[in-house]
């Protein structure tokens, strides 16, 4: 039986839908979540510390820092960054008072959620003269 639309006819109507389906595609990647940061203070002394948040697809420090904050913070305290950047993979790297102290993988938890939340933590372990970073990430 012969079929009642030309070749013609479903290669013009396949060639238009192509592109729409492409831009649909952009639109899902521009309304992606967001990242929240957290910095704070959990030991009984005050420390300046230092959060980099680096993409791991640069080759170079100066293009693979997206952000860098640093805090004067007092024992208890703690530092918001509300929606700071894209939830994408990061290397997040900790510095307390000028030294690197250690660093955390972050990967987004794909969550339906429109904003994803990271606390990092200065602490100083009980029975330990040594200070650590804790990282807490959100989950589904």
């Amino acid at each position: 039986m012969p079929s009642k639309h030309s070749r013609r006819a479903i290669l013009q109507g396949t060639a238009a839908a192509v592109p729409a389906a492409l831009a649909g595609c952009s639109v899902l990647d521009s309304e992606s979540n967001t990242l929240s940061v957290s910095v704070g203070n959990a030991d009984d002394r005050e420390h300046l510390i230092a959060v980099s948040l680096l993409r791991r697809d640069r080759r170079e420090f100066v293009d693979a820092r997206v952000k860098w904050w640093h805090h004067q913070l007092a024992p208890g305290e703690q530092a918001e960054h509300d929606n700071a950047v894209p939830a994408r993979r990061y290397i997040v790297r900790v510095a307390v008072n000028g030294n690197s102290l250690d660093h955390y993988h972050y990967y987004p938890s794909g969550c339906a959620d429109d904003v994803e939340n990271l606390t990092v933590w200065v602490d100083r372990p009980s029975g330990d003269d040594a200070l650590a970073a804790d990282f807490v990430q959100s989950w589904c």
